[in-house]
């Protein structure tokens, strides 16, 4: 149930980021956020382009055509933290004032202090920083190379997917291994 709410809300935050930038951003600079990259990667495989120059062509296009979702899901996910921050700071923070009971693991991990929590909020904000900008560059190269390699359209698409889940796991160990 959450991944369908998150989905949504995602695509609904997409939606509007297009609708910001073709209001507020010049005409040129919209058109290239919002431009279809699979049929902008079998034009210019048409165009007969060196090999290198297309990997960077291909590249450039997907990572400015992905940067509204990619902003999109990363503003889902701070909301997300930021709503459920406060429920956690307030709703479990209450400590029984009897002194003989005993607090369990589980407990004690529910009563960190405000400091503690806002720290790991803070992480979280990183995190989700560090996995979409990650998301984003190793989607992008991944498509370029897909539709170098393989034919555009197709290239392109398993490029980008293959790219996209490889550069949030690289993020998340690039996370772990500064954060832990």
């Amino acid at each position: 149930m959450f991944s369908i709410i998150f989905q949504s809300a995602v695509e609904t935050t997409r939606r509007v980021l297009e609708r910001l930038a073709v209001q507020y951003v010049s005409q040129r600079m919209a058109w290239k956020l919002l431009k279809d990259v699979r049929k902008s990667a079998m034009r210019k495989a048409e165009r007969g382009m060196p090999t290198f120059i297309y990997f960077a062509s291909v590249s450039r296009t997907t990572f400015r055509g992905e940067l509204l979702g990619e902003i999109a899901k990363w503003i889902v996910q701070v909301g997300f933290g930021i709503y459920f921050y406060p429920s956690c700071m307030f709703n479990s923070c209450t400590v029984n004032s009897k002194k003989d009971e005993r607090v369990d693991k589980e407990e004690k991990a529910l009563l960190l202090g405000k400091p503690e929590k806002a720290r790991i909020l803070g992480k979280t904000f990183l995190r989700v920083s560090i996995t979409c900008c990650a998301s984003l560059v190793f989607a992008s190269v991944g498509a370029g190379i897909g539709a170098t390699l393989i034919r555009p359209s197709l290239g392109h698409w398993i490029g980008r997917d293959v790219g996209n889940c490889v550069g949030y796991f690289a993020g998340i160990v690039c996370f772990v291994k500064l954060f832990t």
